[in-house]
């Protein structure tokens, strides 16, 4: 039984963790323009502030996610 909570109490602490470092990363997208001349803009921008391909693939998720509006 105790080892049961201690592997759910290490589960919940790296998800948590995790999930603090996804807010850290879409707080700095937001901060991003809302617009560019072009995608190799964004890339640079995202290049700059980011060094690995997941939190990269993450900004670009965030940017797309919170800027691009589809006309229904």
């Amino acid at each position: 039984m105790k080892k049961t909570v201690l592997l759910f109490s290490i589960l919940f602490a790296f998800t948590f963790l995790q999930a603090q470092q996804l807010n850290k990363i879409d707080a700095v997208v937001m901060q991003y323009p809302k617009t560019f001349n072009s995608s190799e803009e964004l890339a640079a921008l995202i290049n700059k502030d980011f060094k690995t391909d997941e939190d990269k693939a993450r900004a670009i998720f965030s940017w797309i996610k919170n800027r691009v509006k589809f006309d229904v």
